[in-house]
């Protein structure tokens, strides 16, 4: 036998320095744009769990308020009084806070507050509503997450002393 027939030949060989250093750069390049996609993910998440609060919140305000005005002036949950709004008096304003929970915070404890909802109701006049003496308000409600300070949602709606049409 010769020797170059007796020679094995090794399956498994190492990684080149320029394989070394290509992988290094390849991760080095892809690291910070996951770290971004997952930072502007997070924050697109906090945004909508947001958003989803607050349509609660306000569904909860709109809740006590025609409690507040079927009540007519009895002691209510709102712990502030809030008229309803008539040809012969102005708009009512109040503002609401809640915690980050979704619990409703009282007027005079607001530092816990994350949530904090601005209401002003007016007077709405309708010629068919009326001539059936049923008086209506026009209730926009404004809510802004202390956690988000550039966003503000804004809903209306009509309601009656009984509830929201």
């Amino acid at each position: 036998m010769t020797r170059s027939s007796l020679r094995i030949f090794n399956t498994h060989r190492g990684m080149t320095l320029a394989e070394v250093v290509i992988a290094i750069a390849i991760i080095a390049s892809t690291v910070p744009l996951i770290l971004a996609a997952t930072s502007a993910a997070h924050r697109a998440r906090q945004f909508t769990q947001t958003d989803t609060h607050s349509a609660w919140l306000v569904r909860d305000a709109q809740r006590r308020i025609c409690n507040e005005w079927a009540q007519s002036g009895e002691k209510s949950d709102l712990g502030i009084p809030f008229p309803f709004p008539t040809e012969d008096s102005p708009e009512a304003t109040m503002e609401l806070a809640y915690r980050k929970d979704g619990t409703f915070i009282p007027a005079d404890d607001t530092d816990q507050a994350v949530y904090f909802l601005s209401v002003k109701a007016e007077p709405y006049l309708q010629a068919a509503h009326q001539a059936k003496g049923l008086p209506l308000a026009l209730v926009s409600i404004e809510i802004q997450a202390d956690s988000n300070k550039r966003k503000k949602l804004n809903y209306r709606y009509i309601s009656t002393r009984e509830g929201i049409l």
